[in-house]
């Protein structure tokens, strides 16, 4: 049909002719043998040439197609306004852009990296400053490692996000056994800081990856950890459809809060700490909107912050 429908003209036009050579003989009264005969010889002369022009217009459509299939290249309109060069130019149009994506992509990589060697520099040089005292501080030595540590799971997360071929295994998950894996994790700074827990058990199952999951419970716990005040006390629990993760820290400005989620983001709170990177809530929105969880934060300056992670009803279920 696509064929007959880029051919109408040269179909009208053989249409046409024969209607000629009919009129022709009629109108002298000729032989309708000889317009037979005619007939017959136009008609396989006709046939002939389509039969070439069929083939050479599938072997054209099969180029468009790959092209369109491959290189996503979009056009309306029939093959005969569709030339190859137009095709291939679009293509290279095509490639041009994927290139400056790929650019973009490793500039964003480079700009990441230079962030974590930052990073990374500071609990080393803390790390040599306490191996060249005197006496060895053991406890201030694991704080270092682990905030390395930290860092490196947060290149991995990265990595891995911005990577085509991302291992998500989905399936129900005690979330309260996540919650508590996520809270040994910190175990060394809960005692360091003098911070209390209060973990209200859930009793839910979430549909979700473990992996990832138990990721944006730490890089939360971590915030929190970050800006509580020695002495302070985090709450876990659940409300609603939401996992709520409470702070009474120093909160965040109300100014910032729309931008929290923003890579490289780091606000008044990051600024005046030093050693924040802006990733991790950038991170977590990420990982959140790939496992189709939802995440939102409130906050008071001075009074603390809440995140909530918001599961769809029918992710989440009771824990029986």
């Amino acid at each position: 049909m696509k064929y007959i429908k880029d051919r109408k003209e040269i179909i009208i036009l053989f249409i046409v002719i024969i209607m000629a050579f009919f009129l022709i003989f009629y109108l002298y009264s000729l032989p309708y043998d000889a317009l037979l005969y005619g007939y017959l010889l136009i008609s396989i002369c006709f046939i002939c040439i389509l039969s070439i022009d069929h083939y050479h217009y599938n072997k054209k459509l099969k180029q468009i197609e790959y092209l369109k299939r491959e290189d996503k290249i979009e056009f309306e309109g029939s093959l005969l306004e569709m030339n190859l060069v137009q095709a291939f130019e679009q293509r290279e149009k095509n490639l041009i852009g994927q290139n400056d994506s790929l650019e973009e992509q490793i500039q964003n990589i480079e700009d990441y990296f230079s962030i974590w060697v930052h990073q990374m520099k500071l609990p080393i040089a803390a790390m040599k400053l306490l191996l060249e005292s005197d006496t060895i501080d053991v406890k201030a030595c694991k704080s270092q490692l682990f905030r390395m540590n930290q860092n490196t799971d947060m290149t991995l997360a990265y990595i891995r996000m911005n990577s085509k071929q991302t291992d998500y295994l989905f399936q129900f998950y005690d979330l309260d056994n996540m919650i508590r894996k996520s809270i040994h994790y910190f175990a060394y700074e809960f005692v360091s800081m003098n911070l209390s827990m209060n973990f209200e058990q859930t009793n839910k199952k979430i549909l979700t990856d473990e992996k990832w999951f138990v990721f944006i419970l730490q890089q939360i716990l971590s915030n929190a950890i970050k800006y509580s005040k020695k002495g302070g006390s985090i709450h876990i629990y659940f409300k609603a459809s939401s996992l709520v993760i409470e702070d009474h820290g120093c909160g965040i400005e109300q100014g910032d809060l729309h931008r929290i989620f923003e890579k490289g983001f780091t606000g008044y709170n990051g600024r005046m700490d030093h050693k924040a990177s802006g990733l991790g809530l950038y991170l977590c929105k990420g990982i959140c909107k790939s496992l189709n969880h939802e995440i939102s934060i409130e906050s008071k300056l001075n009074e603390g912050t809440k995140v909530y992670i918001t599961f769809l009803l029918e992710t989440c279920k009771e824990n029986r």
